[in-house]
């Protein structure tokens, strides 16, 4: 093996396990596959040549320290050969590896960074690199310039000389160097590699993602967002949220962005549809009843030959509407009178309206203008003046209930939706409530369950609202730094059912959020900073509510909500 084989060859107990190829300043790490005669390069994977070399040792019985000796052995013949790295001080196997492959890498080892158990793709042309120069070269190009040289050779090192190699620092310089120039580029290094790396990286595919993103940002937002991506324990995670989601919110987004990396995500998830299908009637509901059918004392259906069944109501059929003189129908039973190709003639008297089955009409004419007995001038051959009939007291009409189908026809209506344009208060403006006590604690992923009223709405949209249940605790921490109040403390109550809650979207962002009651009572409707949602918006909402049956608008705690005035 070793005849066929460049390089130098760790056997353990005979066996070939590694094989380390001299190349111009570095060494190739690979794994020996006798069987087919070929060595698979490991270089990037450290960590995995050193178990492969343990399992070896396993398998042949030999003490692991005794196949470490010969394999450090083996590659510090390769190094002198290649004229690649060796270690300053005595370090571990897994470091001479590393280091050994790329040149860069040993060097942030001298200064006392921790080895690494794999290289990521993305970071092989900059570790493999001879120099600190070359390493910032072939990561930014042409904004390669003496701080940004020393800001990679800092980076790498990680904070202080020492903990992880920080190639996450890097790799988010790497994200914004399309859109950051070269001073902008040392500042995003300096200040990332000031904080402890987290222990995974970025992948390949990640990168690509992220620099789609940051060249909608801007410079400026860009520093501020990779900034914080390192400074926040939970950075990372929140820019590759970002990043996830970006393709499917960017049309949606607001045209001025926040600055800050958790803003920035909170807005993004704001805007994720959950539930494209709004979400199927629930079962059982009642069925509309159909419309009662008018039908003709003595009528025979055409096609049966047989008198027609009554209405749906149950009721007697309704007999045909008789022919008034002047060529209107009216309803016998209703007193509704339907015009005919005629107009109606003025009933000039009381009378003359009931024997047309109306009210009396507005004179028209000055001879129809009826005065009363004591105030007309007497006329030759009138007899004698009949005393004046007592006025009728005006009938005492008893002040109605509105029903459902009252209130939705009323906020249905758009002049009734939007009565005057003063807007002034309603009697249910009140000042924000505080959360309803509640035992138990909650974390951000604790999950908030779904009733069956609040299903109703989710996912539904009505004029450009659309409406979705939070879905964790974590959303309800999200909204509250959205809207700017308290909702974050409401986690507890919504996790055990004592609070219902709704978020209101507009394509741009979170508009407000709605809490009911677990009896379906609206407790508060509110917007951003605890202020009342402005009346075309709150109009809209109701009418939601009373549309998709959420709510009751005729129950006592309801009804100062649906004013239709």
């Amino acid at each position: 093996m070793r005849d066929r084989i460049d390089g130098e060859v760790t056997s353990v107990g005979g066996e070939a396990v590694l094989h380390f190829g001299p190349m111009t300043g570095r060494v190739r790490v690979g794994l020996v596959v006798p069987a087919v005669d070929k060595v698979v390069d490991l270089s990037v994977h450290p960590s995995a040549a050193l178990a492969c070399l343990d399992a070896a040792a396993d398998r042949a019985g030999v003490p692991r320290p005794t196949a470490h000796r010969a394999a450090r052995a083996s590659l510090t013949a390769a190094t002198d050969r290649a004229g690649a790295w060796r270690p300053r001080a005595p370090a571990t196997l897994l470091a001479e590896l590393g280091g050994a492959a790329f040149p860069t890498l040993g060097a942030a080892y001298d200064r006392g960074a921790e080895p690494i158990d794999e290289v990521p793709r993305w970071a092989v042309a900059i570790l493999a690199a001879s120099s600190a120069r070359r390493a910032a070269e072939a990561g930014f190009a042409e904004r390669t310039t003496r701080p940004v040289i020393a800001a990679v050779a800092s980076a790498l090192a990680g904070p202080d000389g020492g903990g992880p190699v920080g190639l996450h620092a890097v790799g988010l310089a790497l994200i914004g160097a399309p859109v950051l120039d070269s001073d902008r580029l040392a500042r995003v290094l300096a200040e990332t590699a000031a904080h402890p790396a987290p222990a995974a990286t970025f992948t390949v595919d990640e990168l690509r993602a992220s620099r789609a993103v940051v060249g909608a940002l801007g410079a400026h937002r860009t520093v501020r967002v990779l900034t914080d991506a390192s400074a926040l324990p939970d950075g990372t995670r929140l820019l590759l949220d970002v990043v996830k989601v970006w393709p499917d919110v960017a049309p949606r987004l607001p045209s001025r962005l926040p600055n800050r990396l958790r803003e920035l995500a909170d807005v993004c998830r704001s805007l994720i549809v959950t539930d494209h299908r709004p979400p199927a009637p629930p079962p059982g509901r009642a069925r509309a009843m159909p419309t009662p059918r008018l039908v003709r004392p003595g009528a025979v259906d055409a096609r049966s030959g047989r008198a027609p069944r009554r209405a749906a109501t149950g009721g007697e059929a309704d007999p045909a509407p008789r022919r008034t003189g002047n060529g209107a129908r009216a309803d016998q039973t209703s007193g509704l009178t339907t015009a005919g190709a005629n107009p109606p003639r003025s009933t000039s008297t009381p009378a003359a309206a009931r024997r047309a089955g109306g009210p009396p009409s507005t004179p028209t004419r000055v001879g129809d203008i009826q005065q009363p007995p004591t105030a007309r001038r007497a006329r030759p051959g009138d007899g004698p003046v009949p005393p004046a009939r007592p006025a009728r007291a005006a009938p005492v009409v008893p002040q109605a209930t509105l029903s459902v189908g009252d209130l939705t026809a009323a906020f249905d209506d758009p002049v009734l939706a939007e009565p005057h344009a003063g807007r002034r208060p309603l009697a249910h403006a009140a000042p924000a409530m505080a959360a309803p006590a509640a035992g138990g604690t909650v974390t951000a992923a604790t999950p908030i369950p779904s009733t069956a009223r609040v299903a109703r709405i989710d996912g539904r949209e009505l004029d450009g609202l659309r409406f979705a249940r939070p879905r964790t605790c974590g959303d309800l921490e999200r909204w509250g730094r959205l809207l700017r109040n308290c909702l974050e403390d409401f986690g507890p109550a919504a996790a055990s059912g004592r609070s219902e809650l709704v978020g209101v979207f507009r394509d741009d962002g979170l508009r407000g959020c709605l809490e009911l009651t677990p009896d379906g009572v609206i407790r508060q409707l509110l917007g951003p900073a605890n202020r009342r949602l402005d009346r075309p918006t709150e109009r809209t909402v109701l009418r939601a509510l009373i549309r998709h049956e959420v709510v009751d608008p005729t129950a006592a705690g309801n009804t100062r909500w649906f004013d239709p005035g």
